[in-house]
């Protein structure tokens, strides 16, 4: 096993950046109390961290991406490169702390996305969208539950007592601000989705302290009664999340399925040439053609509006009278 906690970090790092955060796991784990891994072994993997940045810095100074490198979202809307490299130059540090700020944000609130504040500007524009909200007052709950532990338990971490709940919560911490920290060039949901596993983790502690929080009262008051409602708008509200993930996964297989139909005129739009006829070959005989051949959900299904917007509709209805 300590062999594969190796090999696991080398694969990881060397497949994505946010792989480097198996270190960051494994040494909060080991500080906060678990003894899956014993201290030479994260010194060997704190050793393997450091030979991979010599390896990507020093020996193949392959640097960290530039500022102009790709669009990213910011306030209400996007910028593109241009835009980027336009309003940052001069102070790329802005950009880096609105971004891992906003990263860190779309974990805790599920706003920003993608850098880009949309339910906030579709709230300032009268566009309202239940199911946005949806999210956020989902992602607004898990956080208060999250928020309400650390509160309670803040002083057995200061005097260094742990237990499981508090060991999921400090590496959910650490996790967060490490996949943040990453994302300082530009800010992408899929590069902060490891430290939405870990957020999902922590809420599972908090809820769980909760229960038997609630359970510890001998009688009805007004705070069991609160903790109650928040948890059945937390059911009702991760519950439509959840129906509207699959809808969205069906969604997005059948999209890019189309895409591909059109992919030559999607690489000409982003500026790319397939300078040789290998290439040219892998992405027409290969991409192309398995991904047009790959079965999906039939279209009449997207003609409809999303799943969860009509569950997000029908609770609204229903809690307004």
């Amino acid at each position: 096993m300590p062999v594969a906690r190796r090999i696991l970090f080398a694969v990881a790092s060397l497949t994505l950046e946010s792989g480097l955060i198996v270190w960051v796991v494994l040494v909060v784990a080991r500080v906060t109390g678990l003894r899956g891994v014993s201290r030479t072994g994260i010194a060997i993997v704190t050793a393997l961290l450091i030979g991979y940045f010599y390896l990507r810095f020093a020996y193949l100074d392959t640097g960290s991406p530039e500022l102009i490198d790709r669009a990213t979202g910011f306030g209400f809307g996007r910028l593109e490169r241009d835009e980027v490299a336009a309003r940052f130059a001069s102070q790329p540090y802005l950009l880096y702390a609105y971004n891992v700020l906003s990263s860190i944000l779309s974990i805790l609130l599920s706003e920003p996305r993608g850098g880009t504040w949309e339910t906030t500007r579709r709230w300032v524009a009268g566009d309202f969208a239940p199911s946005t909200v949806i999210s956020v007052v989902s992602s607004v709950i898990g956080t208060g539950l999250i928020a309400w532990y650390v509160v309670r338990r803040c002083h057995f971490w200061i005097g260094r007592r742990f237990d499981e709940g508090d060991r999921l919560i400090a590496v959910f911490v650490a996790v967060t601000a490490a996949n943040a920290a990453i994302s300082y060039v530009y800010v992408k949901d899929e590069i902060m989705s490891t430290a939405g596993v870990f957020y999902a983790l922590a809420v599972f502690a908090a809820v769980r302290a909760a229960l038997l929080y609630v359970d510890g009262i001998p009688r009805a008051t007004l705070r069991s009664l609160a903790l109650i409602a928040v948890f059945l708008a937390a059911s009702i509200t991760w519950t439509i999340r959840s129906v509207g993930l699959h809808y969205h996964l069906y969604y997005s297989a059948y999209y890019l399925r189309n895409e591909w139909a059109t992919v030559e005129v999607w690489l000409r739009e982003q500026h790319v040439d397939v300078p040789t006829d290998e290439g040219r070959r892998l992405v027409e005989k290969h991409f192309r053609t398995h991904g047009l051949v790959i079965p999906t959900p039939v279209s009449q299904l997207f003609r409809r509006r999303r799943i969860d917007t009509q569950l997000s509709e029908w609770f609204f209805r229903r809690a307004l009278g």
